[in-house]
């Protein structure tokens, strides 16, 4: 089936339409427990810790091992952090991993590991941290200077989270790249597009994504902000040398600025690619540190704005006093840069910078002061032994000078005159043209006052006018979008019979939208108009399946959207339809089977709904948009077979709909919703081996359809989507090689269905859930060749529907369920070599099933049912029949390759004479490539991956040499 364009309502109600492209295969079977079951790898512990099943090493450090774990009673994974030595570890190291446990165990921050446990068995001291899936800071920046702004992120995030440690009265005192691990963040799974500062150099790394969160870790050298319990000796310099503070070099007593001071270091080596001081030993560094003014970040990396190499120096001030005084404030000054806004912090002056140097360096200063002293005494006796000679020389120049200037000035008085006299006369000829010119500007100025009003008048009477014009026509544009809102609702709209009327809608309003379009002001309202005409002009598209020209109008119409959005950029409304327009686009390129072309518009239309999520987190509608542009991923990538995005895509579905659930309140559509996103999570785990996890989210679906379905009795949707749940479990579990479990899993579900319908058996709601259940209960078994059951299970849900249409002969649901175990009748018939019973049943269902395109899938069935009983005379006939009527182009396709099929049952006839096998087979051939050129005429072939369907499938051999699909 394709995927769903839809109207502007968002729901799940669009009519589906078989697609043009066959269904992806199913997923290759996992590997069976029996052929190549998972091994792992044994670690040796020390001691087994009750209560946990160790997987894994993940690193060691000087103080204690860290192992992967599983948390058995609450079966989740942890990191379990053990103390080195155990029962020989000394009695300090034992007291700070007290501390630690203590000190991390006080804090609850988002940007903090949770402590889980903390405990001691067999002497040997233990504690279960929150395990992070990703690597420190320092591994994932790996010496590369880091862009500004995602720096900028990543140290505010850690300063909010060393803040709320101080607030719990813990100072941290070793911050430093190791010590902050980079989590992976489930919630905003999207692709980052590399933001660049204006003074960006091209060449700046863009290696933080916003898939990431940092957290810090490792208290062991923390410290009671008012003085308590510390290991740290007075005078005892404690902390990693390269982000130690002055304070903590010379081992004083430390506060929160040494936090402050280490987050300074830490941004400075995000953005430079190497910390504040570098030295070829410890000793070298801590001098630097207390002697030094670190460098300039710009000097290493040039490209880093001024404001954040401000907010830097502030951090890394000597004096704890010149710092931030609180790590919330340097946390502000970062926010403030990122949002663009001037910061608190100011740069140093060249004043300042000069008396810290002679603090810092008093001897050669003064030296220095003296020596200025000196040289300023010799120079003023030497100019004063100079003055009196040169005055003399001084006198008599000025009198020579003052006896030229005399003569200049006489010469410039009578120039003067002469210019006053030529002036005056000037004036006289320029007063008398002045007149002459008024009485001229006079008559022009009265004619121009009566052109302007007449200009006036004319000008009203336009805007009279055009108002009367744009009245006419905003009549015109309510009459066609009410008109299509209206017709693409009424249930028969998208039926082949309205075909025509499509077609004939779609001519008329694509012309008035176009003229409109290139007339029209780009203002709000018109791009409204445009982008909502344009939607529904691609959902006509997708009805008549032209998914190429759906596209493309699905794409104008998200075009208009951001012309509005650029408007009016504080309203979300745009951008939410530019990206349900996206989405929609998507879904029309994947019906074309265009699918890296779909890929990014539906990372576009995750983009933009997450932003508008951003500025409305509990907005229901944008949260169910966000979610369906999540699952259109993941329908890609299933396609695709491509787990490892499937995967990332399902997590990203299945945040926003827990979002929405309790945004909801635990409704049953969004548990409906997040039971769809967990088993979206389940597949591609399972795919990738992920077994335990795999079967978590399953059991998880499972459990949540069946609250769904308690909360709703009586509605089948949510019955049938509970056996569906149940039965992917099932097939997970049967590939695992538990067929049992799976079986019983299934018997648990339909005995359950079979329970609530013996306390209501006169009810209808009841039977038809038990029917529904016991049809995919028999797919299952059919699947598994266990025929006998099987039957045995589709009768007794024949046998319900039946009652119920008894009692109520007009029910659609009933006539549904009941088509729906016929048709499984029908395979199963096939299955066991009775083909004439399918034909017969398929034949049945082709005019009974409510369903028109399933009518036309059930008519095709009857030609294959004929073939397989080796009638090919009743195939053709029923294929000739099925020609005379309208098909989509799938069915064109599909109806050529049942008369090529029934070319290979002509030829092998022995009852047929040659001659007479030779005629059958021609005429057979002709009417396969009759419908296969119907088939290309309706767009059928214009994708490479339908051509190479059409070239690589052996049924249509007959007519391969006879019909060309390229062929223009």
């Amino acid at each position: 089936m394709p995927e769903t364009t839809q109207r502007w309502v968002i729901r799940d109600g669009a009519p589906a339409v078989p697609s043009a492209t066959p269904p992806p295969p199913d997923p290759l079977p996992l590997t069976l427990v029996s052929d190549r079951a998972p091994v792992r790898p044994h670690f040796a512990t020390p001691v087994v810790f009750p209560g946990y099943e160790i997987l894994g090493e993940l690193g060691r450090g000087g103080m204690g091992v860290v192992y992967r774990a599983r948390q058995r009673n609450l079966n989740r994974l942890v990191a379990l952090k053990v103390i080195l030595g155990g029962p020989l570890a000394s009695a300090e190291d034992k007291a700070r991993f007290r501390i630690e446990a203590e000190a991390a165990a006080r804090l609850h921050h988002p940007n903090i590991v949770q402590v889980y446990d903390v405990g001691e068995h067999a002497g040997f001291s233990y504690i279960a941290l929150e395990l992070i899936e990703g690597s420190t800071l320092r591994q994932w920046q790996n010496g590369r200077p880091v862009e500004p702004k995602a720096a900028a992120r990543v140290v505010g995030a850690v300063a909010r989270a060393i803040q709320h440690a101080h607030e719990q009265g813990i100072v941290h005192r070793d911050l430093k790249p190791a010590n902050i691990l980079m989590a992976v963040d489930s919630g905003q799974w999207a692709v980052d597009s590399s933001e660049k500062d204006e003074e960006s150099s091209p060449s700046t790394a863009h290696c933080l994504l916003p898939t990431t969160k940092p957290k810090v870790t490792d208290f062991g050298l923390a410290k009671p902000v008012d003085g308590g319990n510390d290991l740290t000796g007075t005078g005892v310099a404690c902390g990693t040398p390269n982000y130690m503070a002055p304070e903590q070099v010379r081992g004083k007593a430390l506060g929160t600025g040494v936090d402050v001071y280490g987050l300074g270091a830490v941004l400075y080596e995000l953005l430079a690619g190497r910390p504040p001081f570098v030295g070829s030993d410890p000793a070298e560094v801590m001098n630097l540190i207390l002697k030094s003014e670190p460098p300039g970040v710009r000097k290493f990396a040039p490209a880093v704005p001024r404001d954040l190499a401000v907010i830097v120096a502030k951090c890394l001030e000597k004096e704890p006093a010149r710092r931030y005084l609180t790590a919330r404030d340097a946390a502000d000054d970062l926010d403030r840069f990122l949002a663009g806004r001037p910061i608190a912090a100011r740069p140093v002056s060249s004043a300042e910078r000069a008396w810290r140097w002679v603090k810092r360096n008093p001897v050669v200063a003064a030296f220095l002061f003296i020596s200025t002293v000196g040289c300023t005494l010799t120079g003023g006796l030497a100019v004063a032994l100079a003055r009196s000679e040169s005055d003399q020389r001084a006198a008599r120049a000025s009198a020579e000078t003052a006896r030229e200037e005399a003569e200049a000035a006489r010469d410039d008085l009578r120039t003067a005159l002469t210019a006053a006299q030529s002036a005056q006369e000037l004036a006289e000829r320029e007063q008398k043209a002045t007149a002459v010119a008024k009485g001229v500007a006079d008559a022009a100025r009265e004619e121009a006052k009566q052109e302007a009003k007449r200009a006036r008048e004319k000008q009203i009477e336009a805007d009279k006018a055009r108002a009367r014009a744009e009245d006419n026509l905003r009549v015109a544009r309510g009459v066609i979008r009410g008109s299509m809102r209206e017709l693409t609702r009424h249930p028969g709209f998208a039926e082949e019979g309205f075909r025509a009327a499509r077609e004939t809608l779609l001519a008329r309003v694509r012309e008035f939208r176009d003229t409109v379009a290139k007339h029209a002001p780009n203002t709000v309202e018109w791009l409204d108009d445009i982008s909502d005409v344009s939607h529904y002009l691609g959902y006509l598209e997708y009805l008549n399946q032209n998914h190429i020209a759906a596209a493309a109008e699905y794409k104008t119409a998200a075009a208009a959207a951001a012309r509005w959005a650029e408007l009016e950029p504080r309203k979300r409304e745009p951008r939410a339809r530019q990206a349900f327009s996206l989405l929609n686009a998507g879904n029309a390129l994947v019906n074309a089977g265009r699918y890296s072309e779909a890929e990014p518009i539906y990372f576009d239309s995750v983009r933009l709904i997450d932003a508008v999520l951003a500025e409305s987190p509990a907005d229901k509608n944008y949260l169910f948009q966000s979610i369906k542009s999540y699952g259109r991923l993941v329908n890609l990538y299933r396609a695709q077979n491509k787990p490892v995005e499937w995967e990332k895509a399902a997590r990203g579905e299945l945040v926003c709909a827990r979002r929405l659930a309790r945004a909801c309140g635990d409704s049953a559509e969004s548990l409906r919703v997040v039971a769809a996103a967990q088993q979206n999570v389940a597949t591609p785990l399972a795919l990738l081996r992920k077994w335990d996890e795999a079967d978590c989210h399953f059991a998880a679906a499972v459990a949540t359809r069946e609250r769904v379905r308690d909360a709703t009795p009586g509605d089948l949707t949510f019955a049938g989507e509970y056996i569906d749940a149940v039965l992917a479990h099932a097939d997970f579990l049967t590939s695992r090689g538990h067929p049992d479990r799976a079986g019983d899993t299934l018997r648990v579900a339909v005995g359950a269905l079979e329970t609530a319908q013996a306390a209501a058996p006169s009810a209808d709601a009841p039977a038809l859930e038990l029917a529904s259940g016991c049809t995919r209960y028999a797919d299952f078994l059919r699947d598994r060749r266990q025929f006998k059951d099987a039957e045995r299970r589709y009768e007794q849900a024949l046998g319900l529907t039946a009652a119920v249409v008894r009692r109520a002969p007009n029910s659609r649901a009933a006539r549904e369920v009941a088509a729906r175990a016929a048709a499984g009748r029908a395979h199963l018939y096939n299955s066991t070599d009775r083909h004439r019973e399918a034909a017969a049943e398929w034949a049945r269902l082709a005019v009974e099933d409510p369903d028109p395109v399933a009518r036309t899938s059930h008519a095709l069935f009857v030609q294959q049912s004929f073939l397989y009983a080796g009638d090919w005379r009743a195939a053709v006939a029923a294929a000739d029949a099925q020609m005379k009527e309208e098909q989509p182009g799938w069915m064109w396709a599909d109806l050529g390759r049942v008369w090529c099929l029934a070319v290979r049952h002509i030829e092998a006839d022995p009852a047929l004479a040659p001659a007479d096998k030779l005629r059958e087979a021609a005429r057979a051939v002709g009417k396969a490539v009759a419908c296969l050129e119907r088939a290309k005429a309706s767009g059928e072939f214009a994708t490479p991956e339908r051509v190479r369907w059409f070239a690589t499938n052996p049924d249509f051999a007959p007519a391969r040499d006879k019909f060309d699909p390229a062929k223009k």
